[in-house]
């Protein structure tokens, strides 16, 4: 299952409604107080194609770096892959 960059349209922040896939990688400053976008798992049919512009789900460890994020100001990631990026 592949991942893409989800931007965060607001409200709850549990729900796969309040995210929308984007085709652009974030290149503003990651830092900052507000939740934008977040690297999450797509939702794919059985050959791999993208089926919907919300993500899959949003997998717990997603939940972790975003309340870190959010505690922290400072955007999260893992094996230098951003997950979470504020502004």
């Amino acid at each position: 299952m592949a991942n893409s960059w989800y931007a965060y349209l607001g409200g709850d922040v549990t729900l796969i409604s309040s995210y929308r896939r984007t085709s652009v990688v974030p290149t503003f400053k990651k830092d900052g107080n507000t939740l934008s976008a977040v690297y999450l798992p797509d939702a794919e049919d059985e050959e791999g194609n993208v089926t919907s512009v919300y993500p899959a789900y949003i997998p717990s460890s997603a939940l972790d770096y975003i309340a870190e994020a959010l505690i922290t100001g400072r955007s999260q990631s893992s094996d230098s892959q951003p997950y979470v990026c504020l502004r």
